[in-house]
């Protein structure tokens, strides 16, 4: 199971996210986190994708969480672009998730942001509300050219 994480600068409730993720996930089955802990059987025999929404602090308004059966941790630099860039572009607002290994040291402050008509920037989130709670927003660093593949079938 992979899980990724994607923070989304505007506020969304949960019915919202589940009708963006259905449409990214055409034909897949899309549970919320509240339904999958109350249902006994192995999530992964009831759905193929499994969200949850958090409010962080910070310029992010809504955190989600995705749980993506079929995937291991070994996918997640090539499917993190890939989920939070669609989701800038299906929501209408900025995306962010971990950059590890997009910026020029190994700190652990390094993320991209997705802007709503594709572009992707290098962000910093050390000293903001959303990084570690020190105060100021998510900084942009540099734009990157990143080629983000499309959604693969789950």
């Amino acid at each position: 199971m992979l899980t990724i994480d994607v923070a989304i600068e505007k506020s969304f409730e949960e019915h919202e996210l589940r009708s963006a993720l259905a449409g990214l996930f055409a034909g897949r089955r899309v549970l919320a986190y509240r339904e999958a802990i109350a249902n006994p059987t192995p999530w992964e025999e009831v759905a193929d994708v499994v969200f949850d929404v958090g409010r962080p602090r910070g310029e992010f308004r809504t955190l989600l969480t995705l749980y993506l059966f079929r995937f291991t941790q070994a996918d997640s630099q090539r499917l993190a672009p890939a989920l939070t860039g669609a989701l800038a572009r299906t929501l209408g607002c900025r995306t962010y998730c971990d950059g590890t290994g997009y910026g020029p040291d190994s700190t652990p402050y390094w993320g991209l942001i997705f802007m709503p008509d594709g572009a992707c920037w290098l962000a910093d989130d050390s000293n903001t509300d959303f990084g570690d709670g020190a105060g100021g927003p998510v900084r942009l660093v540099r734009q990157l050219h990143i080629e983000t593949p499309p959604l693969p079938s789950l």
